[in-house]
């Protein structure tokens, strides 16, 4: 990031990136939307085209990718049946992660 942006201020801006990243972790994971689809079939094995908030929050906790995500899967809410896209939505809302093709 930093040589990307590359800041007139380097110090500044690494303060300012932890900072961030310590109230807000990390929201670089990417998957693409397969991957999410993939991840959606796993705990859907039965085929019911839905989970149930416990396999959600289970595969949250899976794609957690820091302690601070991993708490915001423990605590998010979830609907009791989540579907496909409700998965995809939750997984931007709760970890970050933009699915992309």
């Amino acid at each position: 990031l930093l040589a990307y942006k590359q800041p007139e201020s380097v110090e500044q801006f690494l303060i300012e990136q932890v900072r961030y990243r310590k109230e807000n972790g990390n929201r670089s994971i990417v998957y693409t939307d397969q991957e999410l689809q993939n991840i959606f079939t796993l705990y859907d094995l039965k085929g019911a085209g839905h989970i149930t908030k416990e396999q959600c929050r289970e595969a949250l906790k899976t794609l957690a990718n820091s302690e601070f995500h991993f708490t915001k899967a423990q605590e998010a809410v979830i609907p009791a049946k989540v579907h496909l896209f409700t998965f995809m939505k939750v997984c931007d809302d709760v970890l970050g992660i933009k699915g992309s093709s």
